[in-house]
């Protein structure tokens, strides 16, 4: 995968970097995207655990979309 080719990227993926632990900006584009998502929220969280939870949801998204076109895909064949 290129992403973790990228020395800057790994960052992202390292659940011990300390941006990991600072609070969540409660005016940031993490909150602005939690609340898109209508992903709870609290002002002692930390930024790790808001990307984890918008990482699940978006996982949670995708594999929603790929069961939805399985089903699609079953009902052209019937």
């Amino acid at each position: 995968m290129e992403l973790l080719n990228d020395p800057s990227s790994r960052k992202l993926m390292d659940v011990n970097e300390p941006w990991r632990q600072q609070k969540i900006d409660p005016n940031g584009n993490q909150v602005k995207m939690l609340n898109w998502y209508n992903i709870r929220w609290t002002e002692d969280m930390t930024k790790g655990e808001a990307s984890d939870r918008i990482d699940q949801h978006k996982m949670e998204i995708e594999r929603k979309k790929k069961a939805r076109e399985a089903r699609q895909r079953e009902k052209v064949k019937v």
